[in-house]
């Protein structure tokens, strides 16, 4: 079983969500634009991003831009 992540990316005045789904060697990495709350009763853009390595199953603090 894939084990997934979905993280509040704040980034300045603004916020994203960032699904992230296990794969072999990698985080398959989506944008989200409404929160994970919404997405059972709202249709939602969810825009593929580049790959994340798999640290992300668990870490939450930092990152380049943002915080997550």
């Amino acid at each position: 079983m894939n084990r997934f992540v979905v993280h509040k990316h704040t980034q300045e005045n603004e916020f994203h969500w960032d699904l992230m789904i296990e794969e072999a060697n990698c985080l398959k990495t989506w944008r989200l634009e409404n929160p994970p709350e919404k997405l059972a009763i709202e249709k939602t853009k969810a825009t593929p991003i580049f790959d994340h390595d798999k640290k992300f199953l668990t870490y939450q603090g930092p990152v380049n831009i943002g915080d997550v």
